[in-house]
């Protein structure tokens, strides 16, 4: 089927016991696993994209690994003056 959505494909590795779930799952929702689990898959990735930059920031600063400036100093204030942080 073609679709005006530009894709790619990806080859991943998921343990049995979660495809057994997933296909079990799938079949509840009267549609194949593999269109399932691409249904997940966007409905996580517009998770992603609806957080605003601030809870972006946010969570960057709580998961970075500590020694990794990316940003100077002037960089990083007005960033978090623009976000009203």
């Amino acid at each position: 089927m073609y679709t005006a959505i530009s894709t790619k494909r990806k080859l991943i590795d998921i343990p049995t016991g979660a495809l057994h779930a997933l296909s079990i799952k799938a079949s509840i929702e009267g549609t194949n696993v593999k269109n399932y689990i691409e249904r997940l898959l966007l409905i996580e990735a517009d998770k992603i994209e609806s957080l605003t930059d601030y809870k972006i920031y946010k969570n960057l600063l709580e998961t970075d690994p500590e020694g990794k400036q990316y940003l100077t100093k002037e960089e990083t204030l007005n960033f978090e003056k623009r976000l009203g942080l």
